[in-house]
């Protein structure tokens, strides 16, 4: 294993990102909303207590790998994969996701009473997924909520998917399936972030499995990874335009808003959070963090069901005719436990980011790779909001990594020196 790059990894996906959006701010081709003084300054010591974190715990690493013995940091190791079983596993995870996705699209089909809706009036579909959201201890039927949750246990094929795609045999192409699987669920509920999730994923999957391989290798897979991508960004971006034409059809110039829409989507979460800071907030102490928790203690009758947050925040207005519901990964932070909880919060994230990277370098599973991918995604969006809000459905794709890997993962992959 090669590891000098898989350390910097998370860290340069949370910096390049941050970089990215600090630029487009202050170029702000849009006229967004200029975040004031305060904003600015607790969302740049919120990323610097995360780096801060993750640059803390590498020091103490590399002190301790400076006087380790432990052969295993200087062995080079090598995957080696059973391409038919995690083909198999691939499969049954996708088609549980397809399955999922075509339940709740019936169930979606006969709450609006039309068959055709998808095609004709989109936005009508992505109003009745919000609405149902917004009311999770409402009235839904058992077949949508069963159906999500075979969704959300599939989604753990991303993860496998990208493992196969590193595979040298014919059967690496059936690990491009997650993504047309992610794809129609992301389809079904006209949700750009489950395409977006879905793709990521899939992504690092195949990036942090890479470091396993020879890196005479790696070289192949890198062209195998460009070829990928560019049909991701492609599929993504018709996806994106897709949408914004549902929700914008009366607009003649829908190319104009499409590219302010992405625009939105990078940067706009510091326009909102600017908004919510100068409003004021009282502290709801992990309310917001702990949403999925607090639900169902309430369906148990144990908490009151008016102090469950919905899954979407308010729609906030940025600028003129546009409105979005992201306030990057601060807001749930700062309005749990205020400033000071923030940078605590943010400066664990960051040090528990670094220490990932180590565990995943120490000894090869899918545990610790999906750990590792998770952490690193909840990097990559922090510009949009704090990933681990969203307890629920990560804990059930975690669980089946953990069944499976724990079941059948030691016939599944091996390692072995290089």
């Amino acid at each position: 294993m090669r590891s000098g790059a898989i350390h910097y990894a998370p860290i340069s996906a949370f910096i390049g990102i941050w970089v990215l959006v600090l630029v487009l701010s202050v170029t702000n081709n849009y006229n967004f909303k200029v975040p004031n003084a305060e904003t600015v300054f607790i969302l740049l010591s919120g990323i610097s207590s995360l780096f801060l974190g993750y640059i803390l715990v590498a020091a103490f690493i590399w002190e301790d790998k400076r006087h380790s013995n432990n052969s295993f940091y200087t062995t080079p190791k090598s995957l080696y994969l059973n391409d038919k079983l995690l083909t198999f596993t691939v499969l049954f995870e996708s088609i549980l996701m397809f399955l999922g996705s075509y339940m709740a699209m019936r169930q979606i089909i006969a709450m609006i009473g039309s068959s055709n809706i998808y095609f004709t009036d989109p936005l009508l579909v992505r109003n009745k997924v919000i609405e149902i959201q917004l009311h999770p201890l409402g009235s839904v039927p058992f077949e949508y909520r069963l159906g999500n949750y075979f969704i959300n246990i599939g989604f753990a094929c991303t993860i496998l998917g990208g493992v196969l795609f590193t595979s040298e045999s014919r059967l690496k192409w059936f690990g491009l399936i997650p993504l047309l699987s992610t794809s129609f669920a992301s389809f079904v509920f006209i949700k750009r972030f489950t395409l977006v999730s879905g793709l990521v994923f899939w992504g690092l999957s195949f990036f942090y499995v890479m470091f396993y391989y020879p890196k005479r290798y790696t070289r192949k897979l890198i062209m195998r990874a460009i070829l990928v991508l560019f049909t991701a960004i492609g599929l993504l971006s018709w996806f994106t335009y897709f949408i914004y034409h549902a929700r914008t059809f009366y607009i003649q110039n829908i190319s104009r808003m499409f590219w302010r829409s992405i625009y939105a989507y990078i940067i706009g979460g510091v326009s909102s959070l600017d908004i919510f800071i100068t409003k004021g907030f009282a502290l709801s102490w992990g309310a917001s963090l702990f949403r999925d928790i607090v639900k169902w203690l309430a369906r148990f009758h144990l908490m009151d069901a008016l102090s469950v947050r919905p899954v979407h925040e308010k729609f906030v207005t940025i600028a003129p005719g546009l409105q979005i519901n992201t306030y990057t990964f601060i807001r749930t932070m700062l309005e749990d436990y205020g400033y000071v909880g923030m940078l605590v919060i943010s400066f664990l994230w960051g040090g528990i980011s670094r220490w990932m990277t180590e565990i995943y370098e120490n000894r090869f599973s899918l545990i610790r790779l999906s750990f590792l991918v998770l952490i690193t995604f909840s990097l990559i969006m922090s510009f949009y909001s704090f990933y681990f809000r969203g307890l629920t459905t990560i804990t059930l794709w975690v669980i089946v990594i953990i069944v499976i890997d724990k079941s059948i993962g030691s016939k599944m992959y091996q390692l072995k020196t290089s």
